[in-house]
């Protein structure tokens, strides 16, 4: 046997790319021509998914915010609301679509 010194080179498969010609772009828009478009993920965009909170704010507020409270002929709107069309708690918050506990806060 003998050793083959020959050099070896291996190429990777280049993916074809259609139409990317501004040429080609160009003249498929003025003939309407049906094109093809893909968007690519927004890498780099430097886009935040939510708002920051600010923690630090909220733990030296000196004042408690104190919550809304709903006036009481509220309350009984709802109470007489809900017997009279002889409903519990637990359907008229499927109606409305919210949950139990929230119409139970209202009552």
């Amino acid at each position: 046997m003998t050793q083959d010194w020959e050099p070896v080179v291996l190429h990777k498969n280049r993916t074809k790319v259609q139409d990317r010609d501004k040429k080609a772009v160009n003249q498929a828009l003025q003939t309407g021509a049906a094109m093809q478009t893909t968007k690519k993920a927004e890498a780099g965009s430097n886009k935040k998914a939510a708002p920051v909170v600010n923690v630090k704010k909220l733990d030296e507020a000196a004042e408690l915010a104190a919550l809304e409270r709903v006036s009481t002929e509220v309350k009984q709107l709802i109470q007489k609301a809900t017997l009279e069309k002889k409903m519990s708690q637990v359907e008229l918050a499927k109606q409305i679509n919210e949950q139990p506990q929230v119409v139970q806060e209202y009552d």
